[in-house]
């Protein structure tokens, strides 16, 4: 769960092999914000994030045959 707030996802692709330390590793690609996001503060009721969806169940059972 993340708290109420706006985040943002760095993508990076890295070269690692032979790599002692992360400062060793060769940076191929770098995208900054890749996606960012904002997580709205949740309600105070500690059921609010259920959700009811319209549902219609049916069960068939077959005959064993014999």
């Amino acid at each position: 769960m993340l708290h109420a707030g706006d985040y943002s996802v760095t993508m990076l692709i890295a070269s690692i092999g032979d790599v002692a330390q992360y400062t060793d590793a060769v940076f191929l690609d770098w995208i900054e914000d890749a996606a960012v996001l904002t997580v709205q503060p949740r309600a105070d009721f500690p059921l609010s994030d259920l959700v009811e969806l319209d549902n219609d169940i049916h069960v068939v059972v077959a005959a064993a045959d014999r």
